[in-house]
């Protein structure tokens, strides 16, 4: 009896410990997934002001570029010599030319620019990390639900909670 008592005290001792590790050990799963939720979030937020502040620019130049076009013409108006329609035509040409090269070089930019961070090859990867997405036998299921809402945030923007958990249950492991 009393070995037995030794024996069911030293089971409870252990039971008590694992509570108390799980604990631990979910409490800074949930830390870390908070603070890369935040980090995630700010992220988002700074390529937002980016694009917001791009088109800011981009509506500036081509205010500039109107208003330049728009005294172009009034200089064309008011000198009605032969002499000065051909330059200033010629200006306007000239002009049109770089508005338009501006246009396309801006184009060009902005589609490199957004590129990096909508590249062909990274959304391949996330297509195939979310396909290859189960829960391994050694992963919490917290470290799971951290990667998969990771990855279902990337590849399913406009899911709702409800199909992130149709998703977890096909994807964990049952053990």
């Amino acid at each position: 009896p009393n070995e037995m008592m030794n024996v069911q005290e030293k089971m409870i001792n252990q039971i008590e410990t694992i509570q108390k590790r799980t604990e631990e050990l979910q409490a800074t799963t949930t830390s870390k997934l908070e603070e890369k939720q935040q980090q995630w979030e700010q992220l988002t937020k700074n390529i937002r002001d980016m694009r917001t502040e791009m088109k800011k620019n981009c509506e500036a130049l081509e205010r500039t570029a109107l208003r330049k076009n728009d005294q172009n013409q009034l200089m064309e108006e008011n000198a009605s010599t032969p002499h000065t329609q051909l330059n200033s035509s010629t200006i306007n040409e000239s002009f049109g030319m770089t508005n338009c090269f501006s246009t396309a070089s801006h184009n060009f930019f902005e589609v490199i620019f957004l590129n990096q961070f909508n590249s062909p090859i990274r959304r391949a990867r996330q297509e195939q990390q979310w396909k290859d997405c189960k829960q391994e036998e050694d992963e919490t299921i917290n470290e799971f639900i951290v990667r998969l809402r990771a990855l279902w945030q990337e590849q399913k923007p406009n899911e709702t909670e409800n199909d992130l958990i149709r998703h977890l249950m096909s994807k964990q492991t049952t053990t």
